[in-house]
Order: structure tokens, then sequence, then C-alpha cells
């Protein structure tokens, strides 16, 4: 089923994408952050972020119950894998 993004941004892409975010946090035993995960994988938050919250939706990833700060200066839920 398609996403349906409006820029171009294939739903392969998007596979590819989210396959490689859920490896980030498989190799991540104490978890990351969507900023933290997408550092690591030399990518924007803005690609990591919408497959960090697909992943979470098929409970594939789930907060840890804790927050570090991020680059914004902000707290961010920490993800691990379910």
């Amino acid at each position: 089923m398609s996403r349906g993004y409006a820029n171009g941004y294939s739903d392969a892409v998007s596979a590819s994408v989210k396959a490689s975010v859920y490896e980030t946090y498989t190799s991540a035993p104490d978890g990351l952050t969507a900023d933290e995960a997408a550092e690591r994988m030399g990518l924007t938050v803005l690609a990591v972020r919408p497959e960090v919250c697909h992943l979470h939706k098929e409970g594939r990833l789930h907060k840890a119950g804790f927050k570090r700060k991020n680059a914004s200066g902000l707290f961010a839920n920490v993800w691990v894998t379910s």
C-alpha cells in the first residue's frame, strides 16, 4: 500500500530506509533517539523519524522509558527493539 508521498519518495526507498533504521536499532541495546539513529546512519532526522513511527506502529520498536537530549536541546524518547 502506497504511503502517498507527494515528493516522489518511493515505497521501495521507504522500505529500504525502514529496514536500515531497524538494523541500526538492533545494534544499539541501550536504545537510540531518532536523532541519534539518523546521525549513525548519515541521514537526516526527517528521513528517520517517520520510519521510527512506522516501526513503533508495527510493534518492532518501543519506548525505553527514558529520554535523552537531542541536538535541539529538547528531550527525545529513546527507542529500543521489541
